[in-house]
């Protein structure tokens, strides 16, 4: 009777973490249904939401917050760790230095795996209905009304579509041979494919990731440059349908032993 309790336990449990990675998924369902590249990166075991106390309540910012967050593909404790010796050196200020070490400590309790994980603030988890940032429009004339309010869902959805982007590229031995054949390789030109993608899939945002590209000297708003963009995500996109067909066949087969996720986004934070 103990051994049946015991597996009646661990059956609860792992369905527990199942339905809490569902759950997760829910406002994201869309894009996963309609990007395979977003879905070839995505994996709620695999991002981390940072502590919202790290600094005391008088001392937290109060205004508007910006969108943010990093695919870590160098990612360890020790680095981290370093990262925040030195701008701690520098005089960055607590609530932009702690997260590093707070990350640290993630990947030594294996909260998170090293070298593979987003790190984003904890109000950037979907419909939290945190206000973001407002948008100064560069094209409206000095004196007149320049503020965009940004659409809240549109950037946090777009922003973890980012991320879990870099991952899919990074991840995927597939996209290898692709990459290196187009430069797209962590580096300006792969910031910029993000830029369009996010304005394909977010048309609310598409001068707002026009204007930020723009500070990595590529001019999406120019003919060629946004026809080239087009073909790159076009071929991304069918890389990844590839690859992922590929698993559900070798899973279909018995070749991928796979088991439940074990993680809860309420839980993600130490």
């Amino acid at each position: 009777m103990a051994e049946e309790g015991i597996l009646d336990t661990e059956v609860a449990r792992k369905t527990s973490e199942q339905l809490g990675d569902l759950e997760y998924s829910l406002p994201f369902q869309e894009l996963l249904e309609k990007s395979p590249l977003f879905k070839a990166g995505f994996d709620p075991q695999n991002i981390y939401y940072e502590k919202e106390d790290l600094l005391p309540k008088d001392k937290q910012r109060k205004e508007q917050y910006d969108i943010s967050g990093e695919y870590y593909w160098k990612g360890t404790a020790e680095n981290l760790k370093k990262s925040y010796e030195k701008y701690k050196a520098e005089g960055r200020k607590d609530y932009q230095i702690l997260p590093f070490l707070e990350l640290a400590t993630a990947i030594e309790k294996g909260t998170i795996p090293e070298n593979d994980f987003i790190s984003m603030p904890w109000y950037m988890i979907p419909g939290d209905r945190t206000t973001t940032k407002e948008w100064f429009d560069p094209n409206v004339p000095v004196g007149e009304k320049s503020v965009k309010q940004l659409s809240d869902p549109d950037m946090e959805l777009s922003a973890h579509m980012h991320e879990f982007i870099h991952r899919a590229l990074n991840t995927n031995p597939e996209f290898d041979e692709w990459r290196g054949e187009n430069n797209i390789l962590r580096n300006k030109k792969e910031e910029a494919l993000m830029g369009y993608i996010s304005a394909k899939e977010f048309p609310s945002l598409k001068d707002y990731e026009y204007d930020r590209v723009l500070q990595y000297d590529i001019d999406l708003s120019d003919e060629k440059v946004e026809k080239k963009m087009e073909k790159l995500y076009n071929e991304a996109q069918q890389i990844a349908e590839d690859s992922l067909r590929k698993k559900d066949v070798k899973k279909a087969l018995g070749f991928n032993e796979g088991g439940l996720v074990s993680i809860n986004h309420i839980t993600r934070r130490l």
